[in-house]
């Protein structure tokens, strides 16, 4: 059987991207699910029904110019149960965009996550900004650290390096 279930709190940064590549080069299928807090508040585990998620994809393009300037920008994002997705929530979404409350972006991530920079919606500014720009002051190798956040209150982000 090439088929294998990852369930954990939360998952080491770059993860998602090392499981599939083991999918492409090993012909497996392991999927990462997320464990809901909701696990702890259970207090009978055969009378109530705890749905663990798989984690979202997200994909993202970071181009890089010649003047050590960045371009990133968020190119697809899916939440995989559909199917639990409110009707009304369904009927609003129009684009991978709008499964998206807020993004952000750490430039030179090092070991711990850094805000500089982030796009959220709000009632003077619904539409989210899918991409933006940042130059370096030197030239050299970076770690660019996306998060992303959901519109049910979930995260899954991306480490990518680029070179300046």
């Amino acid at each position: 059987n090439n088929k294998g279930d990852i369930l954990g709190w939360e998952f080491e940064m770059g993860l998602d991207n090392y499981v599939q590549e083991i999918n492409k080069k090993k012909k497996m299928d392991l999927k990462l699910y997320l464990i809901p807090k909701e696990v702890l508040q259970v207090k009978d585990p055969v009378k109530e029904e705890v749905k663990f998620y798989e984690m979202p994809y997200l994909e993202i393009d970071v181009k890089t110019q010649k003047d050590g300037a960045v371009e990133i920008k968020l190119k697809d994002f899916m939440l995989f149960n559909q199917e639990d997705i409110p009707e009304e929530v369904r009927k609003k979404i129009k684009k991978f965009s709008d499964y998206i409350d807020y993004w952000s972006i750490d430039f030179d991530y090092k070991d711990a996550y850094h805000n500089g920079w982030q796009s959220f919606r709000s009632k003077k500014h619904p539409n989210l900004d899918i991409q933006t720009k940042h130059t370096y002051p030197k030239k050299g190798v970076y770690k660019i650290f996306v998060k992303v956040v959901d519109i049910f209150g979930n995260d899954v982000n991306k480490l990518v390096e680029t070179k300046a």
